[in-house]
Order: C-alpha cells, then structure tokens, then sequence
C-alpha cells in the first residue's frame, strides 16, 4: 500500500493539514490551485468566505462534470473506431478466403478444361 503524504497547507488564508497517497508536490499543487481560484471568487467583496468556498466548490464541480462528460464523449468515439476495426478486420478475413476460394476454383476449372481437352 502507498505511503501517505501529510502536508500542512494555506488556502484562503487558513492553515489546513492534508493527507493522501498522492506525492507531497502533488498535494501543494491542488492546495495552490484550490487557493488561487478562491482568491479569483473572493474578489467580489460581497462575498463572505463561506460563500467563497462554496461556488469555489460549485467552479470545481462544474469544470469535474465537463471533463468527465468530455471522457464519455472520447470513449464512445473510441468504441466506434474498434467495433469499425472490427468490421473491417471480419471483411480483410472474408476477402482472403474468398480470394482463396476464387484460386481452388481457377484450379478446378484448369483440371476440367484439361479433362475434356483429354476427352477430345
């Protein structure tokens, strides 16, 4: 099982304790991103530091539900591009035994020509 990391970082201000198995940089990162984006949202001075969080949370949700919708959209496209791999690969195997077949025939048909020239 992966090590947690535990790092003390400032968002909006305030002093919070983080733990996850993510790498220390990793956690700053996403503290610095969080605080950035709260510090964008509490420009309004209207807004009280809750109400910051809050739509700082609704930004964050909103960007996961497009992302993850975007993610859908790419894995449906990739699924169409395989099944239509597919049916192509099922058409290649069809030609090369019809190609196969059409060779049998072309030799039967020399066989047969060469019987009745020999019945002749």
């Amino acid at each position: 099982m992966a090590e947690k990391s535990k790092v003390t970082v400032r968002i909006y201000g305030t002093d919070y304790i983080l733990c996850g198995v993510e790498s220390e940089e990793y956690i700053n990162n996403v503290a610095f991103n969080v605080d950035k984006m709260m510090r964008e949202v509490g420009k309004n001075p209207l807004l009280k530091p809750l109400q910051i969080a809050v739509l700082t949370s609704c930004n964050l949700c909103g960007e996961n539900m497009k992302l993850r919708e975007e993610l859908d959209s790419i894995r449906e496209e990739k699924d169409r591009y395989v099944a239509a791999g597919s049916k192509y690969k099922g058409i290649a195997e069809e030609n090369r035994f019809l190609k196969d077949e059409i060779a049998n025939l072309k030799d039967e048909i020399s066989e047969l020509k060469i019987r009745l020239a020999q019945k002749r």
